[in-house]
């Protein structure tokens, strides 16, 4: 219990020096000038359209996808599920670059039907990518609720003859209702704080979100007050968009999603299969054609000559050790937090009280997004800008990639409480609790939280954009300057390789660390 008091002290303190840094930049009257500007009145209003417009999409497609999902059993179901799943770690500058392959001025589309493409750096372009990454999620969690659902009770629906509507209003919506608050709250947090999308499509005077915003207050502007008045915008409603979620959400699962086949006579009509087919080939295309363009796209000769660059390379060092170093430090985190959460579950002493400050403890970075965290911690580090840079982005990958960690292992951890009489009295206790009966629960909640980190730090394009160098540089902000010198084969090739590295790691963690080990 001692390590998970350290790590919220550690937790905390950094949002704490993060918000001092921010407090000693703030100057009200340059703020009443900012906050008159017309210009962030439009940037406001573009971040809360898009981020509106991205999570009404995605909502609104999830649920007939979920439903034809559940209710068509066909071979291929399961590959369209793990491609799925690709879409919740595949790095957003490679399925940017993607997505540019299929709808950009020379992509597929404008070549398949010969026609020009021109609506892609703009609101669609954003709606488009934002889709791409939400909408998987969402159709999962929406699709894993489907699955709670008792055999027996599919069964007595086809006794009763209830048709498709009976079904989705007396069962599957019921099951909607209580995902959709914390799914669509998720969904609009992160497109409302969303950075890389916005700054390949947008970016502009026209489509900017607050996060670009700051970026370039940062970036270009060095305007230091500026980015400040910007956060602390920022800060003030994702604080409002977190208590609305807390309040009205129910918590879901990022478990891995087992499927299992289930026999529903509604979908069973000609006119059901007509519907369910046409919804998800739309949702196979959708998510398989950016994936599919990066791979072709990779096979030229002239691309792969990247590989000879100096700079490739270490851009490929510079992500492997972020990636390690911020997936190891979140795997501390992690366990220490799992065990205080266990300890405050099963705690008759203000037990909801805890867990909630827990909660939200974890979930902060949503509060405080990397840009305006970021920025509050240049401020405080900016007379050692030396190392500021890389220990920023460390820190900041470490909360980022935090609630996904902690969310997929906690319920693994809480399932160990169930032999805590029975290692108390054989007197089992510390390592050798920790070697003999936890970690062989554990080990696969914790080997896919692990991969999931890994994978997301290797692939994330957010802070590295403001403190990356010459010297200091990943493999996303190097396919970033490739996109920006308008050297595609070569930006191409380095999105396959980043894609590979992600799912290298993320299979080895699940394989040599996941795996059961048979006696």
């Amino acid at each position: 219990m001692i390590y998970g008091g350290i790590a919220l002290i550690i937790i905390w303190s950094v949002y704490v020096i993060a918000s001092i840094g921010l407090i000693s930049q703030f100057e009200f009257s340059f703020a009443a000038d900012v906050l008159s500007q017309t210009y962030l009145i439009s940037v406001i209003k573009f971040t809360f359209l898009q981020a509106f417009l991205s999570t009404l999409i995605s909502i609104g497609m999830a649920i007939p996808i979920a439903r034809a999902l559940h209710r068509q059993n066909f071979i291929g179901k399961q590959l369209i599920l793990i491609i799925s799943g690709l879409c919740l770690v595949i790095p957003v500058i490679v399925a940017v670059l993607g997505i540019v392959a299929v709808h950009g001025g020379k992509g597929w589309i404008a070549s398949a039907f010969d026609i020009e493409v021109n609506y892609l750096y703009s609101l669609i372009g954003i709606l488009i990518a934002h889709v791409f990454f939400n909408l998987p999620l969402a159709v999962r969690v929406l699709l894993h609720s489907l699955y709670t659902v008792p055999e027996s009770s599919w069964r007595l629906a086809s006794h009763l003859g209830m048709n498709s509507w009976h079904i989705f209003k007396l069962l599957e919506w019921p099951l909607f209702r209580n995902q959709l608050p914390a799914t669509s709250g998720l969904i609009f947090l992160l497109c409302f704080t969303s950075f890389a999308v916005v700054l390949v499509f947008g970016g502009g005077l026209k489509y900017s979100t607050l996060e670009v915003a700051i970026y370039q207050a940062l970036r270009f502007d060095f305007n230091i007050s500026a980015a400040v008045v910007l956060a602390a915008v920022q800060i003030l409603v994702c604080l409002m968009l977190f208590l609305t979620m807390i309040r009205f959400s129910r918590r879901f699962a990022l478990q891995d999603l087992s499927v299992r086949p289930v026999f529903r006579h509604d979908g069973q009509t000609l006119s059901n299969k007509l519907i369910d087919y046409t919804v998800l080939s739309v949702f196979a295309l959708w998510i398989i054609l950016p994936i599919l363009a990066i791979l072709t796209g990779s096979i030229t000769t002239s691309g792969w000559s990247v590989v000879k660059n100096e700079s490739f390379y270490k851009a490929v060092v510079g992500s492997i050790c972020v990636s390690l170093a911020s997936g190891l430090l979140a795997s501390v985190f992690v366990i220490s937090l799992g065990y205080l959460s266990k300890q405050f579950t099963y705690s008759s002493n203000r037990s909801k009280y805890k867990m909630g400050i827990l909660e939200v403890s974890v979930q902060l970075s949503l509060i405080f997004p990397a840009f305006v965290l970021a920025t509050g911690l240049f401020v405080v580090l900016k007379k050692h800008a030396a190392v500021a840079g890389p220990i920023i982005v460390i820190v900041i990958n470490v909360l980022a990639i935090l609630p996904f960690m902690v969310r997929i292992f906690l319920p693994a951890m809480l399932a160990t409480y169930k032999h805590d009489h029975l290692a108390k009295a054989l007197g089992i206790t510390g390592l050798n609790r920790f070697r003999l009966i936890d970690w062989p629960i554990l080990r696969t909640s914790f080997a896919w939280a692990l991969g999931i980190g890994l994978a997301l730090s290797l692939g994330d394009f957010s802070v590295i954009a403001l403190f990356g160098t010459q010297d200091f540089v990943t493999l996303p902000l190097y396919l970033y300057r490739l996109m920006g010198a308008y050297k595609i084969d070569q930006a191409t090739v380095v999105g396959v390789l980043i894609c590979i590295l992600c799912l290298a790691t993320f299979y080895s963690c699940n394989r040599y660390i996941g795996r059961i080990r048979k006696s």
